[in-house]
């Protein structure tokens, strides 16, 4: 079957769950064209049929979206232990950036995964965001100049607390860029779990996957920071290989509030 054909066949499977769609075939069929295109083995034709439907405004659509979606978009947020209040705004903020305008977000989905995904991870990344809007004022740094100091106490020796007074600075720029190497997905998996406090069943339930795939993800960009920093150390500064361990070693309690502080930045 060519790409046409299918086109045509996912209209009318969409109409078929829909019969009192207006927009037009031709736009839909174009939509669905458009997105195989890109050349992508298997697409989810019916969502796509759906989301360009409701770029149009399509009243029939809209609110088979709205039945169909908004309760699991509204779940994907409660993982957030957010107030309701939050969740309200979030959820208007995004049915506008979906709906609204003359470039309409939603698209920007292009069947590669079920909408409820997508939309899942459209929803959170619009709720991190919003929350980072409220911070009207940045948060005291007086922790940050202590956080090696700490790590350093509790280590119990004076070589090692001499090494992270002298190197803590250099550590936590290099924690900074190493984390701008990861991927905006784990940046976020890792938001989710540092920032917000969520389980990894938690995270599994936004992003749809199982939870041993959040679990090796989260192991996998933290070693990812870790490496990342622990070469840049070993770059910019004059310590040896027993030096740079012991280092390594006492910033490991440093390691996730280094993280916590440069995730927190938009």
């Amino acid at each position: 079957m060519g790409d046409a054909a299918r086109a045509r066949e996912a209209v009318a499977l969409a109409r078929a769950a829909l019969p009192s769609l207006a927009v037009s075939d031709a736009i839909l069929e174009e939509h669905v064209l458009r997105w195989m295109a890109g050349g992508a083995p298997q697409l989810e034709l019916v969502d796509l049929v759906l989301a360009r439907a409701c770029a149009a405004g399509d009243p029939a659509a809209l609110a088979h979206f709205d039945a169909t979606y908004r309760s699991e978009m509204i779940a994907a947020l409660s993982t957030l232990r957010a107030p309701r209040d939050f969740v309200d705004e979030v959820m208007q903020s995004v049915r506008e950036k979906l709906f609204v305008g003359p470039s309409p977000k939603i698209l920007e989905y292009g069947g590669r995964g079920a909408l409820r995904a997508w939309l899942r991870a459209v929803v959170v990344r619009s709720a991190l965001n919003a929350r980072r809007r409220r911070i009207s004022e940045p948060k005291p740094s007086a922790d940050d100049d202590r956080l090696l100091d700490v790590a350093a106490a509790s280590s119990g020796d004076p070589e090692i607390a001499e090494i992270v007074a002298k190197y803590g600075d250099t550590y936590k720029r290099a924690v900074h860029e190493a984390l701008a190497e990861l991927t905006t997905e784990d940046r976020n998996i890792l938001r989710l779990s540092l920032l917000e406090g969520l389980s990894i069943d938690g995270i599994a339930q936004i992003y749809g996957v199982h939870r041993a795939t959040v679990a090796r993800r989260i192991a996998r960009a933290r070693e990812s920071v870790a490496e990342g920093a622990r070469r840049r150390l070993g770059e910019r500064t004059r310590l040896d290989l027993s030096e740079l361990a012991s280092v390594t070693r006492a910033c490991r309690t440093e390691l996730d509030l280094s993280l916590v502080r440069a995730l927190e930045r938009p």
